[in-house]
C-alpha cells in the first residue's frame, strides 16, 4: 500500500508542479495530452496526462513515481473529468496538498465506499424504496467496509465483497428506484433525444437542450458530493 512513504520533499515538489499547472491553466478534461504548448509547461492534458506529460499509463506512473496509492489515482482522474468548470482545474492541486505524508489508504478507502452505499442523502440505499431486498443486499455491501482492511485475508475480503456486490446488483436491477440520480439523468437525455429527432420547431429544442442541461447540472452536483465527501473522510482519518 503506498502513502508517500514518509517523502515530505517528494510531496512538495508535486504540489508545486501542480501549483504551476494550475497558474498556467494547462489542466483540461477529456485528453491524456494534447498537442497544445504551453510555453515553459510543456503540453496541456488531464490531471495525470498533464502532470506526467505522457499519455503513456500516466496514472500508473504517476503513482509509482510519488508512491500513491493506485486506488486513490484512479477515483480523483475520474472526480476530475465529472467536476464543472472551475472546479476541475483546482481539483488536482487540492487533491494531494489534503493528503498528509504516511496516510492510510486503507482506512480512507473502506470509510468512502461505506459512505458511498449508506450516506443518508446521497448513497446507493436511497434508491432501493420500499425493495428490502434491495436494502438488505447494499447493506450487507456496507458491512464489508466496516473491517479493518490492514488485519484481513485481502483474497478472503475480495471474494465476500465480489459476493455481496453481485447479490447487490441483482436486487438493484429489480428495483425501479435503485438509481434515482442514473434514471433522472437517462430519462433527460432520452426526452433530449426524442425532442431533438422529432421536433422541428424552436420551441422543441430548447426543451430538448433544457432537458439535457438539467441531467448535467445533477451529474456535477453528484461528483462535487463525491469530491466533498472524499475530502472530509480523509480529514476525519489522519
Amino acid at each position: 500500500m503506498k502513502t508517500f512513504d514518509g517523502d515530505k520533499k517528494l510531496k512538495s515538489e508535486l504540489i508545486k508542479k501542480l501549483k504551476n499547472h494550475q497558474k498556467l491553466d494547462t489542466f483540461i478534461q477529456g485528453d491524456w495530452l494534447t498537442d497544445i504548448k504551453v510555453k515553459g509547461n510543456g503540453f496541456k492534458g488531464c490531471f495525470y496526462g498533464c502532470t506526467m506529460q505522457t499519455s503513456e499509463n500516466p496514472i500508473e506512473q504517476f503513482s509509482d513515481k510519488y508512491n500513491i496509492d493506485l486506488w486513490y489515482c484512479h477515483l480523483t482522474e475520474k472526480l476530475f473529468e465529472k467536476l464543472p468548470d472551475g472546479d476541475y482545474q483546482k481539483f488536482p492541486l487540492e487533491s494531494i496538498k489534503i493528503l498528509p505524508v504516511g496516510i492510510n489508504f486503507n482506512k480512507i478507502k473502506s470509510k468512502f465506499h461505506y459512505n458511498l452505499l449508506m450516506d443518508k442523502e446521497h448513497g446507493s440505499i436511497n434508491y432501493c424504496g420500499d425493495n428490502k431486498e434491495c436494502i438488505d443486499a447494499i447493506k450487507q455491501c456496507a458491512d464489508l467496509f466496516k473491517v479493518d482492511f490492514d488485519k484481513i485475508d485481502e483474497s478472503a475480503a475480495r471474494s465476500a465483497a465480489e459476493s455481496a456486490a453481485e447479490s447487490a446488483a441483482r436486487s438493484a436491477a429489480r428495483s425501479a428506484a435503485w438509481s434515482a440520480a442514473w434514471s433522472a439523468a437517462e430519462s433527460a437525455r432520452s426526452a433530449a433525444e426524442s425532442a431533438a429527432e422529432s421536433a422541428a420547431r424552436s420551441a422543441a429544442w430548447s426543451a430538448a437542450w433544457s432537458a439535457r442541461s438539467a441531467a448535467e447540472s445533477a451529474w456535477s452536483a453528484h461528483y462535487i458530493w463525491l469530491r466533498n465527501m472524499l475530502f472530509e473522510v480523509i480529514k476525519t482519518n489522519i
